[in-house]
């Protein structure tokens, strides 16, 4: 084991961010990630990242760093796929071949086929509902964990069309689940519908990342296929090729929307595709990525795209990347706006908050433009826990901000509307 010292190699700070810089790059060279091949990245509710590489797991927050490994932690492999965090903010880890590992920032606990139902060491993804319900897809079925019950769905008990889950992404009470070769399946905890090349319009059977936007169209990467586009109220599927579009490669392994819609494409081998009104691209000739293979885009609450890649990870941000130093005011004390849950929403929201001490609190809701939505809340306040439920019937679907402020402390959320 290492010592104390080693574990907490993360307390070791990069140079910060320069104002109005675009780019960003971590490499092993210039940093303490553990490996240049990061293949999965969550941001949490507190800002901070999680990334997963071939070799360990770094989390990053305010330039600081911290790595986990087989070595110094309770992970059962180095190599990670997936992540995600529950309401307990406990982090479900996902690895390559030997389950998952459930870490609560003290304790480790490691779900594989001999301790728990899971049907397959090899973890693809996981997501978790807004009622701290676990999806997880695996290479041998989908499987549901409710508190201590477990459920698998595979092809001898269920609709799905494959045991080999690539991609689960939720919206509302739908599950949308992506397999490789055999297409896309929508559950709604009762009826199975499955998508195929040779019903709908999809391109190709092999499903590698699925992504919702604003309003809720299903963007879907294939693999050798390029990308369709799923507007599901009105069954109407458009596809997006290197024959038909911009795109630079039909490979396409994963799709970030940001917070004003425009999606970031990573294509294996020819970098990434920027789809806004029209079609642009940045790789190793036009920009600083530094890798042509980008395996994963994730949008932070201040529109930085992190983009891991098989070279390293890099940060982008057209406008100038915005560094958490200068974007929040830190101060003492509890003073805590938490996201919004569940988000996306439909039509309602619950909104948290901390005050330490007594305050003048001021609660806004903005849309994307900057506009005054409405003010929930704006007077003294004791100190304590509070909740407000923000009510979006009367608004359409899209991005909105709620902005918290008292002579002390600011902070604004984004939270994502979806009829």
């Amino acid at each position: 084991m290492k010592t104390l010292i080693n574990i907490i190699i993360g307390i070791f700070v990069i140079a910060s961010i320069a104002e109005g810089q675009q780019w960003q790059v971590y490499r092993t060279q210039n940093s303490p990630i553990p490996s240049n091949y990061v293949g999965t990245i969550l941001i949490d509710t507190n800002n901070v990242k999680w990334i997963g590489t071939s070799n360990g797991l770094a989390r990053f927050y305010n330039n600081h760093w911290m790595v986990y490994d087989t070595s110094n932690s309770g992970l059962p492999e180095n190599p990670l796929a997936a992540f995600a965090i529950d309401k307990l903010n406990k982090v479900w880890i996902g690895t390559a071949s030997k389950g998952i590992a459930v870490f609560d920032g003290v304790n480790w606990i490691v779900y594989n086929r001999t301790n728990s139902q899971l049907p397959s060491n090899n973890i693809q993804d996981i997501k978790i509902d807004y009622n701290n319900v676990k999806w997880i897809g695996t290479s041998g079925g989908l499987v549901k964990i409710r508190d201590t019950v477990w459920t698998i769905y595979n092809t001898n008990n269920s609709a799905i069309p494959s045991n080999e889950v690539e991609r689960v992404e939720l919206q509302n009470n739908t599950k949308w689940i992506g397999t490789f070769q055999n297409g896309m399946a929508c559950f709604n905890d009762t009826i199975w519908t499955v998508y195929t090349s040779s019903n709908s319009g999809l391109p190709t059977n092999f499903i590698r990342d699925i992504s919702i936007d604003s309003a809720g169209n299903l963007w879907i990467a294939t693999q050798f296929g390029g990308i369709a586009k799923f507007n599901r109220q009105l069954n109407v599927w458009t596809p997006f090729n290197v024959n038909n579009s911009g795109l630079m490669d039909n490979n396409v392994q994963h799709i970030g929307i940001d917070l004003f819609g425009v999606k970031y494409i990573s294509t294996f081998g020819a970098g990434v595709n920027i789809l806004d009104s029209t079609w642009n691209y940045f790789n190793i000739q036009n920009s600083p990525i530094p890798s042509n293979s980008p395996i994963s885009i994730t949008i932070d609450k201040y529109n930085n795209k992190w983009i891991g890649t098989a070279g390293g990870l890099a940060i982008y941000n057209e406008k100038g990347i915005v560094s958490i130093q200068h974007s929040e005011q830190v101060v003492s004390g509890n003073y805590r706006l938490f996201q919004n849950y569940p988000n996306p929403f439909n039509p309602t929201t619950k909104i948290r908050f901390n005050l330490s001490t007594n305050a003048v609190t001021q609660l806004q809701i903005f849309n994307n433009t900057g506009n005054l939505i409405t003010t929930l809340l704006n007077k003294i306040v004791t100190s304590g826990s509070y909740e407000v439920e923000f009510d979006g019937s009367d608004l359409p679907s899209g991005i909105y901000f709620c902005r918290m402020e008292t002579e002390v402390f600011k902070k604004t959320i984004s939270m994502l509307l979806i009829k």
